[in-house]
């Protein structure tokens, strides 16, 4: 039962009190019945792929991609393949036309472009970039992925971010930049890398940073995709317990013990909100840092 809402007389504050009204809030929190209105509405209309897809076919059938209101945390050992997966992940999210930033607390913008760019054009990027030996096709496939960018809204970030304040600060000013083509969701790459203030532990910045990531997809009805390290040895999430607490999803990836095939990586899904947990094997393409369906 919503309370009625108030009349304009009753919304004027008395005397010098400069505070709105009490229970404002309230006015949008839905009803049951509207909750379960929607609730039968999609089970009428079910959709038969994922709205935010990850591009890995068994991948989304089990967490059925990224969800508005969710945290997703791809979580790996160091040099495992983490920003790889996100990377492609953010890139299939985009062109299933759904607008996003990638949050780079890691990396410079340029390299997270030139990953994407291997991983959608097959670009040899040890060739091309890193030995200053590119092709005439490398080249043109740049050329074909620059013009195929241009109908895609998204943007790589890699100078903010790095603190709770300044995340939340960040994805309210691409909601009021872009009031016509709403955000969808965000990728901050990686939690550990956030800023720690002065009196501050390291575990509680990241414990702190996990919880804002939560609280921005709650309130800001997008999907979060984080990425976190892995403890090498017992294999929890690196410096704080919050990590794993706080998210919807969790994906635990690391390259196989038995290297006899040396494509083959594995994803965890240690927990999933939105389906079974289990484990898959996907082929890594390590010259194209690119992940794909093993099927």
């Amino acid at each position: 039962m919503r309370p009625p809402k108030q009349s304009n007389d009753s919304k004027k504050s008395s005397g010098n009190d400069p505070k709105p009204p009490r229970g404002k809030w309230l006015e949008s929190v839905p009803t049951t019945e509207e909750l379960l209105e929607k609730i039968l509405k999609e089970m009428k209309n079910p959709q038969k792929v994922p709205t935010m897809p990850t591009g890995l076919k068994e991948l989304d059938e089990l967490i059925w991609g990224l969800h508005p209101g969710n945290l997703t945390v791809i979580a790996a050992q160091t040099k495992s393949g983490k920003t790889s997966l996100a990377s492609q992940i953010f890139w299939n999210v985009i062109k299933a036309g759904k607008f996003g930033a990638y949050f780079s607390l890691e990396m410079r913008s340029e390299e997270i472009i030139k990953r994407i760019a291997c991983q959608e054009m097959r670009i040899n990027g040890f060739n091309a970039f890193h030995r200053r030996c590119p092709t005439a096709e490398d080249a043109e496939n740049v050329h074909r992925f620059m013009m195929m960018c241009f109908p895609f809204a998204h943007i790589i970030i890699d100078d903010r971010g790095y603190n709770a304040d300044e995340l939340i600060e960040s994805v309210d000013d691409l909601i009021a930049a872009y009031p016509d083509k709403p955000i969808s969701f965000i990728v901050v790459d990686h939690v550990q890398r956030c800023q720690v203030i002065p009196g501050q532990s390291r575990n509680e910045a990241v414990s702190n940073y996990v919880s804002t990531l939560k609280y921005i997809a709650q309130t800001r009805k997008i999907a979060v995709l984080a990425c976190s390290q892995l403890h090498r040895v017992e294999g929890y999430t690196k410096w704080s317990s919050e990590i794993e607490e706080a998210c919807d999803t969790l994906l635990k990836c690391s390259w196989p013990q038995d290297m006899s095939d040396w494509e083959r990586y594995e994803i965890n899904v240690e927990l999933s909100r939105h389906g079974p947990s289990g484990k898959i094997d996907v082929r890594f393409l390590s010259n194209f840092t690119r992940f794909e369906d093993r099927a």
